[in-house]
């Protein structure tokens, strides 16, 4: 029995595929003047922060503490369960029915699957990073997302937080 070949293409077909041609980069004036005006707002430095304050039961995770320079593109809060009627997920949920995407980006890794079915359960013995994991999510907020939607995700949560105090 013979090894099967695989087929790939001759060397200088290669080479040619992934030649990136140098050129100027391409910035209209627009984004140029889109970066002026982001840098300008305060948005990078306090964000939605100010506009979070008055949100007692979703907890804003503070300033970046660390030297280095962060690129404020996730705004990670935390659902404070204990203050809601609901947790997380429901919250979640409840983001999405009012048109307003979510993301999940701090999943512990002893809460994976994969970690639980291999090295077992370790919710116990780590209760600040399950906790972390089990009520941090992302709302859509960042720079670059223009004034009208970021009201509107804060007063999205904001509604439900109101909704769901205890």
């Amino acid at each position: 029995m013979s090894t099967p070949q695989l087929l790939a293409p001759d060397r200088a077909t290669f080479a040619a595929a992934r030649t990136v041609p140098f050129s100027r980069p391409s910035i209209r004036d627009e984004e140029i003047e889109e970066v002026g005006r982001c840098l300008l707002s305060g948005w990078i430095t306090s964000g939605p922060d100010e506009a979070f304050a008055d949100v007692a039961d979703v907890g804003r995770l503070g300033p970046v503490t660390y030297l280095h320079p962060h690129a404020h593109h996730l705004y990670p809060v935390r659902v404070e369960s204990e203050r809601l009627t609901t947790d997380r997920d429901p919250f979640a949920t409840e983001l999405r029915a009012l048109g307003t995407g979510v993301g999940f980006h701090f999943t512990a890794v002893h809460e994976l699957t994969y970690s639980r079915r291999h090295l077992g359960e370790f919710s116990a013995e780590l209760p600040v990073a399950t906790a972390a994991s089990r009520s941090l999510l992302s709302p859509p907020l960042f720079p670059s997302l223009d004034k009208e939607d970021q009201d509107n995700v804060i007063d999205c949560v904001r509604r439900i937080d109101r909704a769901r105090r205890r």
